[in-house]
């Protein structure tokens, strides 16, 4: 199963979120065509409700375990709930290009 899709899987079945936006952004980091490396994800789920930045990174962080082990390098996540949504201004949501290419 691509690394992706497992992402995807996990974070639905565990946070059932709202909005679930996932981007491989491994080709930004001078990765070949097709790499699963640099991923971007966008998580909004009131299954959040009560838990520190930390505490909400250290979740995803467990989920993912084995794949950040072995084949994700850099994860970059942003996480609210539908409150904190709907405060965020949209478009500041963009992860700058790597520097590192």
């Amino acid at each position: 199963m691509k690394i992706e899709s497992i992402i995807r899987e996990r974070l639905n079945q565990n946070f059932r979120p709202k909005v679930l936006e996932i981007e491989n952004e491994s080709h930004k980091h001078g990765r070949p065509q097709g790499a699963e490396s640099h991923f971007q994800v966008l998580c909004v789920s009131d299954l959040f409700k009560n838990t520190s930045k930390v505490e909400r990174h250290r979740k995803i962080y467990e989920l993912l375990k084995e794949e950040l082990a072995t084949s994700i390098h850099a994860l970059s996540l942003k996480i609210y709930t539908e409150d904190e949504w709907s405060l965020v201004d949209k478009k500041l949501l963009s992860t700058p290009p790597c520097s590192h290419r």
